[in-house]
């Protein structure tokens, strides 16, 4: 019996070897052949004053060491909720369910739930789905909680159901949820903001599933006349969405 489980366990791991070798393969496709950079051939035409010009500007810009990117922060709602405490951030966008006990919640929209999936994956041509059909709907892509939202995990569970591990993409972050989303390797179940929408992703409704309360979080004695008039742009402009 644990010599059956070992082979399992080997197989789900080559499953998502294969995973990351084939998302590679892709991403350096869409970088192009001329990545490394491709010297010109014999045959070619002399370059004309301003190709020469972009040519050296080209170059010195990748001479030139890149800059240090910005340390990301962390989006857990325990780091929001001590970086609100703290007054280091005036207010953070949330769910309703993941909003802190000492705080203040305003709602801007009701978010539908829907299925998350590439332009090319079998679910796509599809303009609403239904639970039945998500549980046939192959690889389903997700991420550990706090970071996947708490209120879509009892949704969510309806559709995994008896899924084994190798029904499922575990991934570390809602960013590599969405980069196999958009490889077309599985689906997720997500909320649908269109603002914050990722192009060439289907963002396909689920009716079965009540849409969630989406809203601003602050403090009860951080409104400031700044954060009320930001307050009041968000809703307006939600509401012309």
């Amino acid at each position: 019996m644990a010599r059956k489980d070992e082979s399992k366990k080997d197989q789900i791991i080559l499953q998502q070897m294969e995973v990351i070798r084939s998302m590679t393969e892709h991403n350096l496709r869409r970088m192009g052949t001329d990545f490394w950079g491709t010297p010109a051939s014999e045959g070619q035409p002399e370059m004309s004053g301003t190709s020469q010009k972009e040519t050296r500007e080209k170059q010195k810009k990748q001479a030139e060491p890149e800059k240090e990117p910005a340390p990301a922060v962390e989006t857990t709602p325990e780091k929001l909720e001590n970086l609100l405490a703290e007054d280091d951030i005036q207010a953070f966008f949330s769910l309703q369910e993941a909003v802190p006990k000492r705080a203040v919640y305003r709602e801007v929209r009701r978010c539908p739930v829907v299925c998350v999936c590439s332009q090319e994956h079998p679910l796509a041509p599809y303009e609403q789905l239904t639970v039945e059909q998500l549980k046939e709907g192959g690889l389903i892509a997700t991420c550990p909680p706090p970071i996947y939202p708490p209120a879509l995990f009892p949704l969510q569970n309806q559709i995994v159901g008896e899924r084994g591990p190798d029904q499922m993409l575990f991934c570390d972050s809602l960013e590599i949820v969405y980069t196999l989303g958009g490889a077309g390797y599985g689906f997720a179940i997500m909320t649908d903001l269109p603002p914050a929408r990722l192009p060439g992703l289907r963002y396909i409704p689920i009716p079965q599933f009540e849409p969630l309360s989406f809203g601003v979080v602050y403090r009860a004695d951080g409104l400031s006349p700044a954060l009320r008039l930001f307050l009041s742009a968000l809703v307006e402009q939600m509401e012309k969405e």
